[in-house]
């Protein structure tokens, strides 16, 4: 298995985290949410996919398949020479986003960053689990309307709840929140799956940035790992802030995927 079908699969099996269903198709998995109705957790993932004719094969039941889910029909596919907003234009797909997906594979060397502030970094249980959510969707709370991250609608927050009561089978889910003078500051999530760490929801509060909060939550969360991972991954909008962010505490671009959508005749 290649790097780029190794990362997908394993985003696959991860995306229980706030998806509802997760189903294999042969050519495709498809995941979906009950309660969240978006292109991030609702669309076909590909891979092992490298020219137009597949793409085209495929479309007609992925576009039936979320049809029936009452969700927008929408496909992730691995950017190549091949396959790119060029040429899927000829076949009436237009990109919703670019994801930049990130990895660091040399955890042990990881470095041990410290925030200015005396932090207080802590496993979420059910008793901060309102907390957190709180802290999560304030951290994505703003008002620039060309930030990706300015703000998440409220069945977020109902998802997310939802994590604490989810049977996660093989993976394993570790939710923190930061807290600085008895305020939450900051929030992130892993989650695992065989040798493989995802991480979500990394937020820091607006009053605390540039105070290294991030660096230091990141460096206690792979401290924290099982000794049996091996990789830790991220995604981030492609030529956003995040993706500088992240390069410079060590993670290596791996890939990017778009996510696409039809092009209706009125549009």
């Amino acid at each position: 298995m290649n790097r780029v079908n190794e990362l997908i699969n394993a985003y696959f099996n991860v995306c229980i985290l706030l998806c509802s269903e997760r189903i294999e198709y042969p050519n495709f998995k498809l995941i979906t949410s009950e309660d969240i109705d978006d292109n991030y957790w609702n669309l076909a993932l590909t891979f092992d996919i490298d020219n137009i004719e597949e793409i085209k094969n495929i479309w007609p039941q992925v576009k039936e398949e979320m049809t029936k889910r009452y969700r927008q029909p929408a496909i992730l596919i691995p950017n190549s020479n091949e396959l790119n907003p060029m040429t899927l234009k000829n076949i009436n797909l237009e990109p919703i986003y670019q994801d930049c997906w990130l990895s660091i594979d040399n955890i042990k060397e990881f470095p041990k960053y410290k925030s200015s502030l005396n932090l207080s970094i802590i496993k979420v249980d059910e008793k901060l689990k309102e907390e957190f959510v709180s802290a999560v969707m304030s951290g994505f709370a703003g008002d620039d309307p060309n930030d990706p991250y300015a703000e998440l609608p409220e069945c977020y927050a109902i998802a997310l709840r939802k994590t604490f009561d989810k049977a996660i089978g093989e993976c394993k889910l570790i939710h923190y929140l930061v807290k600085y003078n008895g305020n939450s500051v900051g929030t992130s999530s892993i989650i695992t799956f065989d040798k493989i760490a995802f991480i979500y929801n990394v937020t820091t509060n607006k009053e605390y940035k540039r105070k290294g909060i991030c660096k230091e939550l990141m460096s206690k969360m792979i401290q924290d790992l099982d000794n049996n991972i091996k990789t830790v991954c991220l995604q981030t909008e492609k030529g956003f802030y995040t993706e500088t962010v992240y390069k410079n505490m060590g993670f290596k671009e791996e890939f990017t995927t778009y996510s696409y959508k039809e092009v209706k005749n009125n549009e």
